[in-house]
């Protein structure tokens, strides 16, 4: 069986899924996939998007969608974490910026 891609875009784990769920026959990857999405992610796909406009309101330059996906997948809690997730890129994220991301994952805990 040859996989073709047909789309390629970042999503949220909750968008996952929600994907694998839709599909009648799930193969056994595919469960194993909807186990994990389910138990890792943060939250939910309203809470998610509604970070990702705030995210995006913080205009943090050359950030881009697929960090702030990760952001929201990762849910890090501290400086270093988010760190992390711009490493090797060519992405420099304040410690100002940083610290307003971390506001916003904590005002939207769980």
């Amino acid at each position: 069986m040859e996989l073709k891609i047909i789309n390629k875009k970042p999503l949220i784990l909750k968008e996952v899924s929600e994907n694998i769920a839709s599909k009648k026959n799930t193969i056994a990857v595919q469960q194993k996939v909807f186990d994990f999405t389910n138990k890792f992610s943060k939250f939910n796909k309203e809470v998610s998007h509604k970070l990702i406009d705030e995210l995006i309101e913080l205009r943090i330059p050359r950030v881009e969608e697929h960090q702030l996906i990760q952001i929201i997948n990762l849910a890090p809690k501290t400086e270093t974490e988010i760190k992390t997730i711009f490493a090797g890129t060519k992405t420099t994220v304040t410690t100002e910026s940083i610290k307003k991301i971390l506001e916003i994952l904590k005002k939207h805990e769980k």
